[in-house]
């Protein structure tokens, strides 16, 4: 009889496994697609923040083309000072 009962229950017992593993897995997704906006959010937060409040020319140095340096005492409103010559 109680072989009978098993039995009965079993598909149950297999569709709240299913359930768990792809709440479990949703869970993990939902927790990467947080973390990488929050890492991208970031990211243009910070690039903005260097661009228009900074004013360090963040962008200029990163950016393609010609390589040139340009001495933080020479770039306007940046309010730094230059970095000590060793």
């Amino acid at each position: 009889m109680s072989r009978a009962i098993a039995s009965r229950y079993q598909p149950v017992l297999v569709v709240l496994h299913w359930l768990l593993a792809l709440l479990i897995i949703g869970l993990l997704c939902l927790g990467f697609f947080v973390l990488a906006n929050t890492l991208i959010t970031g990211h243009i937060t910070a690039a903005i923040y260097h661009q228009f409040v900074l004013k360090d020319g963040l962008f200029r140095r990163m950016w393609f083309g010609e390589r040139t340096i340009v001495p933080a005492e020479n770039i306007e409103g940046s309010g730094h000072r230059p970095l000590r010559r060793a």
